[in-house]
């Protein structure tokens, strides 16, 4: 990915993200609040990472 719009529309569009949004929610129905926190957490991470590796090229 060339740019962090890019990186944006990768996280907005990408049916795995979605996927992942999909158990976020359903744990959410599911009142798991540590594992809810845990997988938003980690998603958050992995697009600050790619925005930080896009900006150290």
């Amino acid at each position: 990915m060339e740019s962090t719009d890019e990186i944006a529309a990768y996280f907005a569009g990408d049916l795995m993200v979605e996927k992942v949004r999909d158990i976020i929610e359903q744990l959410g129905e599911l009142e798991d609040a540590i594992r809810v926190e845990d997988l938003q957490s980690r998603l958050k991470t992995i697009r600050e990472d790619a925005v930080r590796q896009l900006k150290d090229r």
